[in-house]
């Protein structure tokens, strides 16, 4: 453990280590009370009275017959006037759709959105938005004006950047800089009711607009970029106290609660059938996160970001699609496998077998530029499910999936290497 640099003797060392610990079993023994209250359903900090107006209701919605498609847009050509009319067929072609949340919650963006929905009523919309980074750009006067989803977000959150060890502002990607959600100690609750509030009265005020948040990316451990060794600026430290993140298991569950306590806050503020994927590891590993989701986002599936074997995808989409794993919304669960940030297809023959065997959706490619990346043309085709999609670990150390259709049975196998061996449609 790292000793303040202000500690001037041994004794004060060892004072300052003392009252550090015991601070420090105080914050841990509330952020567990958090973090059990957010996976249990329980909220603590809940105020009294009746409840919140249902802004989006759990009302089952039907199930596109297999394959599942989508569209991801990352860019926020959304929210210009004219971006339906050379898109049209397109989008009317996909069953999920996906966008920057604060730029379809604005009066244009909601208007393309409106359109979209009279070509294609039958569409999922989900608006995709950061819950780790404050952005500069969201309080420029083009975007504060235009798009106010994110100027009430950075009026919230703008003067609580993280610093780290050396007292440094930790930039979290380029140009972004980390959120810090402690105060005094312990969860800023302040600046999360704020946030939890900016999304409320957004989505209030564009009824019919978003189905659901994806929250992009969720992490237990904050990132520096471009990394801690090449930044040089020390470890990410929260509450100031000259002891980094990495030693520090207080800031480790304020860092963590912010997280599952604005998913869990904002289902509760927007309605039970608000669907809530997220990215990141703790979407697919950490079970009281999962818990709290209705799917998450497989970027670069099956790989993953973080350079897997593709058998890793495979096994964790298994394991959150069991029973004790995510909370189904609107009839159903809503994974999204993704494909690379680059923008390239990557794995696509992966992602159409997934999505056979596990439901959800996919996508090709991701939008990054003014010309729209369509649904698959070409997507592979089993008839109707038959049953669930069942995993056996084979004598050899590879593993198999299988999903009956009433074309043939859907089959993925890996080696033990976790490498694909084999995939398709086989007869039955």
């Amino acid at each position: 453990m790292r000793c303040n640099a202000r500690c001037a003797n041994s004794r004060d060392v060892l004072g300052a280590r003392l009252l550090a610990a015991m601070l420090t079993t105080l914050v841990i023994l509330s952020t567990a009370v958090l973090q059990g209250c957010a996976a249990s359903g329980e909220d603590p900090t809940a105020p009294e009275g009746p409840p919140p107006p249902i802004l989006i209701p759990d009302t089952p919605l039907e199930t596109p017959a297999s394959p599942v498609r989508a569209v991801i847009d990352r860019t926020l050509l959304v929210a210009s006037p004219d971006y339906v009319d050379t898109r049209a067929d397109a989008l009317a072609e996909a069953d999920v759709l996906m966008f920057q949340l604060r730029a379809i919650l604005s009066p244009d963006g909601a208007e393309n959105v409106r359109r979209i929905r009279a070509i294609n009523p039958d569409v999922v919309v989900i608006g995709s938005i950061q819950l780790l980074t404050i952005f500069p750009h969201w309080n420029d006067s083009y975007h504060r004006e235009r798009m106010t989803l994110g100027a009430r977000i950075w009026d919230a959150v703008h003067d609580r950047p993280a610093r780290t060890t050396t007292g440094a502002v930790a930039p979290m990607w380029d140009r972004m800089t980390m959120l810090n959600p402690m105060r005094g100690g312990s969860l800023d609750e302040a600046m999360l009711n704020e946030v939890v509030e900016a999304f409320r009265s957004h989505f209030e005020s564009y009824p019919g607009i978003a189905d659901g948040i994806m929250h992009d990316y969720t992490s237990e451990i904050p990132w520096i970029y471009p990394s801690p060794e090449e930044a040089g600026i020390g470890d990410v430290d929260l509450d100031g106290d000259g002891i980094g993140f990495p030693d520090d298991p207080a800031e480790h569950g304020v860092w963590i609660a912010w997280q599952e306590q604005l998913i869990r806050r904002l289902q509760t503020a927007i309605g039970p059938g608000l669907i809530q994927i997220a990215n990141g590891r703790m979407a697919i590993e950490r079970p009281s996160t999962i818990r709290l989701l209705a799917g998450a986002y497989f970027e670069d599936f099956p790989t993953m970001t973080w350079h897997q074997s593709p058998r890793y995808g495979f096994d964790r989409l298994h394991e959150i699609t069991r029973e004790e794993g995510l909370t189904p919304r609107r009839g159903r669960t809503w994974n999204l496998l993704a494909p690379p940030w680059t923008g390239s297809a990557g794995y696509l023959e992966m992602r159409q077998m997934a999505n056979l065997l596990y439901d959800g959706s996919y996508a090709v490619a991701e939008t990054r530029s003014a010309e729209l990346v369509a649904p698959d043309d070409a997507p592979i085709e089993a008839g109707n499910a038959l049953g669930p999609a069942t995993h056996e670990r084979l004598a050899d150390g590879g593993s198999r999936y299988v999903r009956p259709y009433s074309d043939g049975n859907v089959v993925v196998e890996f080696a033990s290497s976790g490498a694909v061996r084999s995939a398709g449609v086989a007869p039955r």
